[in-house]
């Protein structure tokens, strides 16, 4: 939250919507719900990731970037679902790949 607005006051010709903010927020708030302090698993990594894709990607980012990019809520949500699909597959492969590299950093 606060990059976002430290961002805007130094490059404000790009503008500043809160939402897209909101959507940060809660992404964090659902890792965190679903890893902070519990075993990294596939499963439990990948309900992470698509809990995210839905609710705060999809659903309610799509929402602020529509009135932005000047097209119906709808037709932004189509647009994001493909996109969104292939992230969350490579994202959970990524994390999954790095992770027993962040175990090994945490047990030192």
């Amino acid at each position: 939250f606060a990059i976002d607005l430290v961002n805007f006051m130094f490059k404000p010709a790009l503008g500043f919507n809160p939402g897209i903010t909101l959507c940060a927020m809660i992404t964090g708030l659902i890792y965190g719900m679903f890893l902070y302090q519990k075993k990294i698993s596939l499963p439990r990594v990948s309900l992470a990731w698509v809990t995210n894709a839905i609710f705060s990607n999809l659903l309610i980012k799509s929402a602020f970037l529509a009135p932005m990019i000047g097209v119906t809520y709808s037709a932004q949500l189509v647009s994001r679902i493909p996109v969104q699909a292939i992230m969350v597959v490579l994202e959970i492969t990524l994390f999954m790949s790095i992770s027993p590299v962040l175990r090994a950093l945490k047990n030192r």
